[in-house]
């Protein structure tokens, strides 16, 4: 599982990417701005649920992955 940390500084938003292969995330954790992008790109051959968790544990979820 992948968290994404929200920070609210006032820099330009910019586009992140977590990749999921080996049934592992790039990254363990990510830290955004207001405004930033996140992709996710599965390059499993399984499809993978995505789920955002915020700052105050409260989690979102985004539905299935599919593999691609």
């Amino acid at each position: 599982m992948a968290v994404i940390a929200f920070a609210t500084l006032g820099v330009r938003a910019a586009s992140l990417t977590i990749d999921q292969a080996g049934q592992h995330f790039s990254q363990k954790s990510l830290t955004l701005t207001a405004g930033d992008t996140v992709v996710y790109a599965n390059r499993d051959d399984v499809i993978h649920n995505i789920s955002v968790i915020d700052q105050d544990d409260d989690a979102d979820d985004l539905g299935l992955q599919r593999p691609g």
